[in-house]
């Protein structure tokens, strides 16, 4: 999917420099603003629930900080001083146990996440299930176990390095920005307005980022068939 990512350089709305980040972007004075794609999460449904995620409504917004080793998630699992916060995590920490600490303990503090492009450190990176359709299955359905995949003994399992991310509902939009200049420019803005003197967040200019994405689902798929019909 396409992006248009939006660099505002100059102008500062609600005591944001705001990067506004877009699936379908909005005209406004080209001179100030740069395109950036990417691809985005989006919202899913099974047969039991929703995953995936999405912006609000009228858009998320969040001041950028750089995830770059584990600790750096407690600042916004700990009463960070001016929320909602944009993390932009590489690819070796975007992990089941950091993404789940994200959302069930740092909701309320995080309004967008970016996966951005650094494979330095990278070993493996899949995001299905161990079994993907596990719960599909013919023969043995809704089981941890089938006839050819075992999720509780990786040796048996199609896919041993999956998190099950995708199976997921997560409460924030997540973006994927592959190129490295524009990683770099994200980099730049967070270093430039946001990595210094943090307890003065709340009573200064930070750079920013808006998704507006908004994709809604009705409950599963079940009800999404009844309600279009």
């Amino acid at each position: 999917m396409d992006l248009r990512i939006i660099f505002l350089l100059i102008l500062q709305v609600i005591g944001f420099n705001i990067l506004l980040v877009a699936g379908q972007s909005q005209r406004i004075k080209d001179g100030m603003y740069a395109s950036i794609s990417g691809a985005s999460c989006f919202r899913r449904l099974n047969g039991t629930h929703q995953t995936g995620c999405s912006s609000s409504q009228f858009g998320s917004v969040g001041a950028l900080h750089l995830i770059q080793v584990v600790e750096d998630f407690e600042f916004l699992l700990r009463n960070p001083p001016a929320p909602p916060y944009a993390p932009m995590i590489p690819p070796h920490l975007f992990t089941r146990q950091n993404m789940l600490r994200l959302k069930n303990e740092a909701r309320q503090n995080i309004t967008v996440v970016l996966l951005i492009n650094d494979n330095e450190k990278m070993t493996q990176f899949s995001h299905e299930l161990t079994c993907p359709n596990q719960y599909s299955g013919l023969l043995l359905p809704n089981s941890k176990e089938t006839a050819t995949c075992d999720t509780q003994n990786a040796e048996n399992a199609w896919n041993p390095w999956g998190t099950g991310l995708l199976q997921e509902d997560f409460p924030f939009p997540i973006y994927y920005i592959a190129d490295e200049e524009e990683v770099y420019k994200l980099k730049s803005c967070f270093q430039k307005f946001n990595n210094f003197d943090y307890s003065g967040h709340a009573t200064r200019s930070l750079c920013a980022v808006e998704v507006t994405t908004f994709m809604s689902a009705a409950v599963n798929s079940e009800v999404c068939i009844r309600r279009s019909n």
